[in-house]
């Protein structure tokens, strides 16, 4: 298994599949039958489109893998106790997993789940693995990992509670609002946390060239 990296190309169907389209199905359905069966429904195109990437990639992305499982169990859990709000958690599995891999991150440099993602999307492997022995560089890493595992945790638990107080008619419109507004703070703060390194690298005696 391998782990799946996105890049802004993706972004657009990321958003169709599990944003729009879901959203558009939810209307709709939601006029012709019942809660329960409009959330199951909602539901198929970030399924599908799990299960096509897997299928059409030729490989077996755990994180997707994942996914898909959470969206099914979700789904037949929904039909057979007749409650709409498990599927507004379908993505929380996966995106605890992602808080603790976070958590980890923090504490053991050598399983920074946010240098993974940077090595595997970079086009020089050995100069990435010599900015690894770089302690500015991992404590960066063990810094901004900890900014977004806090984040995404605080995130988590609003989802949940949230979710225990609104209806599911509420909730499905509101949760992708809370997801946008979220990783768009954390990926802006980053960014600008980032490029302020950048500046303090061009001052250190022994650069870093990093991003």
């Amino acid at each position: 298994m391998r782990l799946q990296t996105y890049t802004r190309k993706d972004l657009p169907w990321v958003l169709l599949f599990n944003v729009a389209l879901p959203l558009i199905v939810y209307a709709i359905a939601v006029k012709y039958t019942s809660e329960v069966n409009a959330m199951a429904l909602q539901a198929t195109p970030p399924l599908l489109k799990g299960i096509f990437d897997m299928v059409t990639d030729g490989k077996v992305d755990c994180i997707s893998l994942f996914q898909v499982l959470s969206i099914v169990v979700c789904i037949v859990l929904t039909e057979t106790l007749k409650n709409s709000k498990i599927l507004l958690l379908k993505d929380t599995p996966a995106s605890l997993g992602f808080c603790i891999a976070l958590w980890i991150g923090t504490w053991i440099d050598e399983w920074n789940l946010l240098w993974f993602i940077y090595r595997a999307r970079a086009s020089n492997q050995r100069q990435v693995e010599s900015q690894w022995c770089d302690p500015v560089v991992r404590k960066r890493f063990r810094w901004v990992s900890g900014v977004w595992a806090f984040s995404f945790t605080a995130e988590n638990v609003l989802k949940i509670t949230l979710v225990f107080v609104y209806p599911a008619s509420t909730m499905v419109y509101l949760m992708p609002i809370l997801a946008f507004v979220t990783v768009s703070l954390v990926v802006s703060g980053t960014y600008c946390y980032m490029k302020k390194a950048l500046k303090q690298d061009s001052l250190r005696p022994e650069k870093v060239l990093l991003l």
